[in-house]
């Protein structure tokens, strides 16, 4: 079964990297010093995509210095897209979520 997921995984992440070539383009960290979120952007043509990844069990709420994400929509989540929350800059992650947003 734990095959099945990954295969699923991996097939969401070439249908995104098909449909989104943003995330090929120009690479900016975003929270460098952060512990448990892995957080960056890529651009290409004026779209920008963002990267979020959550290493920890805890929930958390980060201010990714960026203006307001609700313009943004996921693109890949390993939740259920309707939860995904954000307000103004800031997002916040349950215990080992990752996002992209387009």
């Amino acid at each position: 079964m734990k095959y099945l997921c990954v295969s699923l995984i991996v097939h969401s992440l070439c249908k995104t990297y098909r449909e989104y070539p943003q995330v090929y383009g120009d690479f900016q960290m975003l929270l460098p010093e952060h512990d448990s979120v892995f957080a960056y952007t890529r651009s290409l043509d004026g779209v920008t995509a963002l990267v979020a990844l959550n290493f920890s069990t805890n929930d958390i709420s980060v201010d990714l210095g960026l203006t307001d994400l609700s313009a943004k929509r996921v693109v890949l989540s390993n939740y259920d897209e309707g939860t995904a929350t954000t307000s103004g800059g800031v997002l916040q992650l349950r215990g080992y979520e990752g996002r992209v947003y387009i």
